[in-house]
């Protein structure tokens, strides 16, 4: 059996459908998401193959219900939409200790092109180690394959047919041939294993510095307290851009407490100028992240 609770107008809803036409497996789908719910349909028929998206994956391991469960059937965990934060993608195999994590790289514009990277604890920064590097390769922005650890454009090679956009400009491409620019900054290590450094317009460029929302992201994960977090840039008068964020807190957690936390773990450059608490992060029903309405969020609290 394997188990998704994603919408059907989803890319992974979709291709959750096609592997449910041509799959050996049994597919099990679940109405709507909610952890307890989950991880008792697991249990219930001793699932192999479970599929998630990060929301998913954080409510799991936040859960208290999900720990009451037998979990050990599952062999598989894959994550799509975008790639786990360190310390759930560690959550994760600490949680399901029989199952390999697996992060699916690929997007709307690059589908069907994919990668499945699978995640080693061991390099707990990297969302994993692709399958296949025949299909995935760095470049610079004059399109050259770049050596190991060198930071450049990630791009994926599609099995279909080349396509581009009507007029699109050879500097702003995002299709060239049968590759796809994906749209993020990243590296590939001397062992293959894939490093992203942030999306390229999330890129927070702070005075002298560029910022990675991916890295502060992931500092935030770390704190026992964050259940959901989300950085990214906003005006500042002098800076350019500065850092800010939204924390789903659980308890009581206040902004003092998590800048002393994040002092430790990131540069002064990096430390989030505003932050703001809220209940939940606004996703689309693909369970990426709205970032444009969290700064909507912040100059609703900056308005008098």
């Amino acid at each position: 059996h394997f188990l998704h609770a994603f919408p059907i107008g989803t890319n992974a809803g979709q291709t959750m459908l096609i592997n449910a036409l041509n799959a050996r497996p049994t597919a099990i789908v679940a109405p709507r998401f909610t952890p307890g719910h989950f991880a008792r349909l697991i249990e219930r028929h001793a699932t192999g193959s479970v599929f998630v998206v990060p929301a998913m994956a954080i409510e799991l391991l936040g859960s208290d219900a999900v720990r009451r469960h037998d979990l050990s059937a599952v062999r598989l965990l894959g994550s799509t939409a975008a790639a786990l934060p360190q310390s759930i993608a560690v959550g994760l195999s600490a949680l399901f200790t029989n199952a390999q994590i697996v992060n699916y790289y690929t997007s709307t514009e690059a589908a069907p092109a994919q990668t499945t990277m699978l995640f080693d604890p061991e390099h707990p920064g990297s969302p994993g180690r692709p399958a296949s590097l025949r299909d995935l390769r760095i470049t610079d922005d004059r399109g050259r394959v770049l050596p190991a650890s060198e930071t450049g454009e990630v791009w994926l090679r599609s099995p279909t047919t080349p396509r581009s956009y009507y007029g699109e400009s050879p500097d702003t491409r995002v299709f060239s041939g049968r590759w796809v620019r994906m749209g993020d900054l990243g590296y590939l290590d001397a062992d293959g294993y894939l490093y992203l450094v942030d999306r390229e317009r999330d890129v927070i460029k702070s005075g002298a510095h560029k910022v990675s929302t991916l890295q502060v992201e992931n500092a935030l994960h770390e704190h026992p307290g964050v259940a959901d977090a989300a950085a990214f840039g906003v005006p500042h008068p002098v800076l350019g851009m500065t850092v800010a964020a939204v924390v789903v807190a659980r308890g009581d957690l206040t902004v003092t407490a998590l800048r002393v936390f994040l002092m430790e773990r990131l540069a002064a450059h990096e430390l989030p100028g505003h932050v703001l608490f809220r209940d939940s992060l606004p996703r689309n029903e693909g369970g990426k992240i709205l970032k444009r309405e969290l700064r909507r969020l912040l100059d609703d609290e900056a308005r008098p």
